[in-house]
């Protein structure tokens, strides 16, 4: 279930946010709330996209966030042929919430 980025901006308690890195230029925001991740949308329930992780970032400017990383999970192996590994290739990096 998704959260509306106006819902986000009035919660009480600060939060962790992520911000999905989908493609070279294309990111997208998940919150957890409850234990669950929530992707951000609009008032009309469309998913936020940004075309760079700046503009996703300046979006946040003024949430609850408690902790906010950038994920990116790479599909080179897949790309060049490799066969699927077991374990994830997520790179998870930990982003200043100083704005």
């Amino acid at each position: 279930m998704p959260i509306s980025i106006s819902q986000f901006e009035t919660l009480q308690h600060p939060t962790d946010v992520i911000i999905h890195s989908l493609d070279r230029s294309l990111y997208q925001v998940a919150v957890t709330l409850d234990g669950q991740s929530k992707r951000l949308v609009d008032k009309a329930g469309r998913t936020l996209r940004w075309r760079s992780l700046e503009e996703a970032r300046e979006a946040l400017r003024g949430m609850p966030i408690a902790t906010l990383s950038l994920h990116h999970v790479s599909a080179y192996d897949e790309m060049i042929g490799h066969p699927t590994k077991m374990q994830s290739n997520l790179l998870a990096i930990s982003l200043s919430t100083e704005f």
